[in-house]
């Protein structure tokens, strides 16, 4: 199928690889509504702390991936990642049911299902950067995404279907259970890659990649490539948080309740994915191809601008959400495919532990960094309005960034440099 640009012999592992990323962002959405809920419940203004939690254990956790990554293979710490989080999922079931009035567990759930995102989801398009040359990567990555896109809508629609009769403490259960179900597809990509010949950058999946623990952390001071990227990373989630902060303080000021809440932001979550879906089904497959790497990388930090320009002249509750829709529908339908195409052209260092560390410490400094000038402004007096100014500025920067990233990844694409 020309739309589609799949190959015969590539039908099955992209099949399974959509399927993955479909159960993956579905468990990851029947459980992200609660958090939203729950930290808002708590008080915006404590929110900041919650941003500083989850940076503090990510410095923690990150070297001990980088522990399992450089003593394990491929076939093998794959599945404990995941097999850990279902665990952890049953875990903060039965919590929610032995100790509903707890008064720590919302916030621990908060940090947890941060730390489960910056994992499940970055681990997966380091798999798929293995799995795929570059070439593939372009015309097979818009298509796996759309998985995890509509993964993202049938998350939320759960539980808006789902969270009355089940109730928020069988949330954990449900998502659980979807993960599950993206392990098996793990498995089965796992046993099918064993057969394929190891070419260019790709590990064998038979031997621990080795190296050190701490090579996630050393490795952007040594190349520009990865440097820019950390500067993208920081940059971008430095603006989704001014905006999910934002968002965060109008929804506080208009609904009441753990409940409503949940609704609203499962509702929030379904218009975003869904026009996600409605992306990449007319863009996605060729916008690479007609824009080239660099510009594509452009698109999120251009809506981010236009958007924190229109939200400083109209900071109102609708404007916000609409805007907050379209900057996570390019995120997860264009920019989040074409970052996965960055690990292409880097050796396995790069790809599992380098990345890793830049999806999780880099994006959570930036996450945190964001939550404290939110806090910080607000409590000066600044508003909306100053704030998303400040977002204006931070968007200029990403934009620049972006554009040198496109021209290295072309050096490295032709040869020009080679980072392990």
């Amino acid at each position: 199928m020309k739309l589609l640009d799949i190959r015969r012999d590539e039908w099955l592992p992209a099949s399974a690889s959509f399927l993955y990323f479909f159960f993956i962002l579905s468990s990851y959405y029947t459980v992200r509504p609660l958090r939203d809920a729950l930290a808002v419940s708590g008080g915006v203004d404590s929110m900041q702390y919650l941003f500083t939690a989850t940076f503090v254990c990510m410095l923690a956790i990150v070297p001990l991936y980088g522990w399992l990554t450089s003593r394990l293979p491929r076939r093998k710490f794959l599945p404990i990642v995941y097999s850990f989080f279902v665990f952890n999922l049953l875990l903060l079931h039965w919590a929610f049911v032995t100790f509903p009035d707890s008064v720590w567990l919302p916030r621990v759930f908060f940090v947890w299902v941060s730390i489960f995102n910056l994992f499940v989801v970055p681990v997966f398009w380091s798999f798929m950067a293995d799995l795929f040359a570059a070439g593939q990567a372009r015309r097979l990555f818009g298509a796996i995404a759309a998985g995890g896109s509509i993964g993202a809508i049938t998350g939320p629609l759960l539980v808006s279907l789902l969270v009355d009769r089940i109730g928020t403490a069988g949330l954990p259960l449900l998502s659980a259970a979807l993960l599950l179900l993206a392990l098996v597809c793990q498995f089965w990509l796992l046993r099918w890659s064993r057969g394929r010949p190891v070419q260019g950058t790709r590990p064998d999946p038979e031997e621990a990649m080795g190296g050190s623990i701490f090579a996630g952390f050393t490795l952007p001071f040594k190349y520009g490539y990865l440097a820019a990227f950390c500067g993208i990373m920081f940059l971008g989630t430095f603006s989704g948080s001014l905006l999910y902060f934002e968002q965060a303080q109008v929804v506080a000021e208009r609904f009441e309740g753990t409940e409503s809440m949940t609704g609203l932001f499962a509702r929030l979550d379904l218009l975003a994915n869904t026009l996600t879906i409605v992306i990449q089904l007319l863009f996605t497959a060729g916008i690479v191809r007609w824009l080239g790497l660099g510009l594509t990388l452009l698109l999120l930090p251009a809506l981010a601008l236009v958007g924190f320009g229109v939200i400083a002249v109209t900071p109102v509750l609708g404007v916000i959400a609409v805007i907050q829709a379209l900057r996570r529908a390019v995120l997860f339908a264009i920019n989040n495919p074409a970052v996965g195409m960055l690990f292409t052209v880097v050796g396995p260092q790069s790809r599992y532990k380098f990345k890793q560390f830049a999806n999780t410490v880099v994006y959570r400094a930036g996450d945190s960094t964001g939550a404290w000038t939110f806090t910080g402004m607000m409590a000066t007096g600044g508003g909306l309005s100053a704030i998303s100014i400040v977002g204006m500025f931070a968007a200029l920067i990403w934009a620049v960034l972006a554009l040198s990233l496109g021209r290295r990844y072309q050096d490295m694409l032709e040869g020009k440099m080679v980072i392990p």
